[in-house]
């Protein structure tokens, strides 16, 4: 079955009229779910649209909703079906917003937000397993970086002494 060409602004597909979107571009009736076209042709040919998955226009037409110009399509392989037109518009739009963003965060709106984000999401951090590199033993921290070596700063200071003396930080390499 194909789809029926009435207007630049109607199309009709297995006896139902279709009305160009004027927002989004798409041919949809709301008398029938999905309401959008393409995915109709799309399921009356191919059966129901797997979750996760959607329709593409494989030329960019949004007016062309033959099956043959149909594809079943990932949200990014959608994304990356578009015209150099439309990634220029979108690299333009990302450098805008880029430049809004650097501004916003160096406000003073911004480094509070920061700040308090920042005392929001140490305080959610979860304790994790480390060896001390001194002594050996287990302890928990909440630093994750590569610092959080010593169980406290005792065993800190005795690796210092040790590395200063020219001997191994752990005392089990002696």
């Amino acid at each position: 079955m194909k789809v029926i060409i009435i207007s630049d602004t109607k199309q009709q597909f297995n006896g139902k009229n279709y009305w160009k979107d004027k927002s989004s571009g798409y041919y949809k009736n709301a008398q029938v779910k999905p309401h959008s076209l393409h995915r109709q042709v799309w399921i009356y040919h191919n059966g129901k649209i797997p979750s996760g998955l959607l329709i593409d226009h494989i030329d960019r037409n949004k007016d062309n909703n033959q099956i043959e110009n149909l594809r079943l399509a990932t949200q990014s392989e959608n994304n990356k079906n578009v015209s150099k037109e439309t990634m220029e518009k979108r690299r333009q739009n990302m450098a805008k917003a880029s430049e809004k963003a650097k501004e916003w965060h160096k406000s003073e709106k911004g480094r509070e937000w920061h700040i308090r984000h920042g005392i929001e999401a140490y305080k959610k951090r979860k304790a994790i397993e480390k060896v001390c590199a001194h002594c050996g033993k287990v302890y928990y921290t909440t630093k994750y970086d590569e610092k959080a070596r010593f169980c406290g700063q005792n065993c800190k200071m005795k690796a210092r002494r040790r590395r200063l003396a020219g001997l191994p930080e752990n005392t089990e390499k002696i």
